[in-house]
């Protein structure tokens, strides 16, 4: 039980450090951009946001899973 306890947890935590690498590219990435360009991204960002909702009400689990690494 203890073996299985610590595969979830380091499952958990290696999407959180995917998570947080996607977020620090995205940094890098979108240092320079200007306004309309970055309004954009946002908009689609938040799109992603409604969907992953969506899909996780659906019961689309690997959808939902998938969804906010795009």
């Amino acid at each position: 039980m203890r073996d299985r306890g610590r595969a979830v947890f380091g499952h958990a935590m290696g999407l959180v450090a995917l998570t947080v690498g996607y977020t620090a590219l995205g940094a890098y990435i979108g240092r320079s951009l200007i306004g309309g360009t970055a309004m954009v991204v946002m908009i689609g960002w938040f799109g992603c946001i409604f969907g992953l909702n969506v899909a996780s009400a659906r019961g689309h689990e690997q959808l939902a899973t998938g969804l906010p690494a795009w």
